[in-house]
C-alpha cells in the first residue's frame, strides 16, 4: 500500500506556503529591501560569494599629444567577499491539527516562519550597514560617550552636512536623486522638532505635520517615509537603529549581584547609589559600531528598595525579556540613534 503524504502534493502545499511565506516577507523587512544584490548564486559553488565593484577611474590631469597615444591602465573590480552561512526553523504541524483546529494553520505558521526570518535577516544586515569607519558625531563629540540627552539633539546643519558627505563620497542616490535613512520612531520623533522641518511643514504640507502622512501626491515613496530633509527620505521603522545606554553616563555604571531570569520584575545591584523611580537602567554590554548584543535591554525604574531595584520591561509579565548572568554591567545613560544614509 502507498503512502500518500504532503511530498505527494507538495506542488500544491508548496504554492499555498510559499505566498503566505513571501507576503509577510514583503511586508515586514525594512532593511532587508535596501541591498541591490548582484550575482548568479546558482552558479556559485564553495562557502562564499564575491559580489564585484567596479571603482571609478583615475581623474585625467595631464594633456594627450597628438602623435603619442595615451599608456593603457589597468581596470580591476574591487571585491567584496560573504560567507556563505544557512540557518533557519522547522515547524512541524500534524494531520490532526488541520483537521480540528478552525485556524487556518498553513497560514498561521507560514507567517510564522517569515516573521521569524525577517526578524534575522533584518538583525544581520542592519548590523553590516552599521559597522563602518565613517562615522560623524555632532559638534564638539567624538565618541557616542560624548552625547548628551539635552544638549546634543539633532540639528539641521548636521544633516545637511551628511548628506553632503555621502554625495561627496559618491555614494550612488536613487533615480530621483535622493538618499534614504532608517530611524527609530523615537529618534524621528527628535527630529520632527527641527525648526527648520516644522516651518516647512506648516507653510507648505500642513498634513505632513500633524499627521506624518503628506497630503502632496505624485511621488513615490518608501515603506515607513515620514517626510524628507535635504533630500533625506526618513523612514520611521522600530529596526531603526539604537544604542542603548551608550551615551554619556548619569553616573558610574554598577553591575548585577544575581542572575537574572526571563520575566523577572525586580534585580539586585552591587550599588544604587544615584538610581531612582523613573530612570531608564540598560542591563548588557553597551553595543559599539562593530558588535552587536542582541540581549543588551533597557528596564524602567518602578522602585528602589537598598540595592534591589523594581523594574518594567518588555518582557513576559513586563519583566525583563532576555535572561542576565551576575556580574552584568547596569549603565544609567542617554540612548544614541544612528541615522545611516544609503543611496
Amino acid at each position: 500500500m502507498s503512502l500518500t503524504s504532503t511530498t505527494t502534493w507538495s506542488s500544491v502545499v508548496r504554492a499555498a506556503y510559499s505566498k503566505d511565506f513571501l507576503d509577510t516577507m514583503i511586508a515586514k523587512g525594512i532593511w532587508i529591501k535596501l541591498p541591490n544584490f548582484r550575482g548568479d548564486m546558482n552558479v556559485v559553488k564553495g562557502s562564499t560569494i564575491s559580489f564585484p565593484i567596479n571603482r571609478r577611474l583615475p581623474r585625467q590631469v595631464s594633456n594627450l599629444t597628438e602623435g603619442i597615444d595615451p599608456s593603457a591602465i589597468t581596470a580591476a573590480p574591487t571585491e567584496v567577499t560573504v560567507t556563505i552561512v544557512e540557518r533557519g526553523f522547522v515547524v512541524q504541524r500534524t494531520k490532526m491539527l488541520d483537521a480540528t483546529s478552525y485556524t487556518d494553520t498553513h497560514r498561521m505558521v507560514s507567517r510564522q516562519v517569515a516573521e521569524g526570518a525577517v526578524d534575522s535577516l533584518d538583525y544581520y544586515i542592519r548590523g553590516q550597514a552599521l559597522s563602518n569607519s565613517v562615522v560623524v558625531y555632532p559638534y564638539g563629540c567624538t565618541s557616542r560617550a560624548d552625547l548628551d540627552a539635552t544638549d546634543d539633539l539633532p540639528q539641521y546643519e548636521e544633516v545637511v552636512q551628511a548628506v553632503e558627505r555621502a554625495s561627496s563620497l559618491e555614494v550612488e542616490p536613487f533615480d530621483d536623486g535622493s538618499f534614504v535613512t532608517i530611524v527609530h520612531p523615537i529618534g524621528v520623533a527628535m527630529l520632527r522638532k527641527l525648526t527648520e522641518l516644522t516651518a516647512v511643514s506648516e507653510y507648505s504640507d500642513p498634513a505632513l505635520l500633524y499627521t506624518g502622512t503628506s497630503a502632496l501626491k505624485g511621488n513615490e515613496r518608501f515603506p515607513g517615509e515620514v517626510f524628507k530633509i535635504n533630500n533625506l527620505r526618513v523612514v520611521s521603522h522600530p529596526w531603526g537603529k539604537v544604542y542603548l545606554g551608550a551615551g554619556t553616563p548619569a553616573q558610574s555604571p554598577t553591575t548585577t549581584t544575581a542572575a537574572i531570569a526571563v520575566g523577572a520584575t525586580s534585580f539586585t545591584v552591587a550599588n544604587a547609589t544615584g538610581i531612582a523611580v523613573g530612570d531608564w537602567l540598560t542591563i548588557g554590554t553597551i553595543e559599539s559600531g562593530a558588535t552587536q548584543q542582541p540581549t543588551t535591554e533597557q528596564v524602567y525604574v518602578t522602585s528602589v528598595n537598598g540595592t534591589t531595584i523594581g523594574i518594567q520591561g518588555a518582557g513576559p509579565n513586563f519583566g525583563f525579556k532576555f535572561a542576565h548572568d551576575s556580574g552584568q554591567p547596569v549603565t544609567e545613560a542617554a540612548n544614541v540613534f544612528a541615522m545611516p544614509i544609503f543611496g
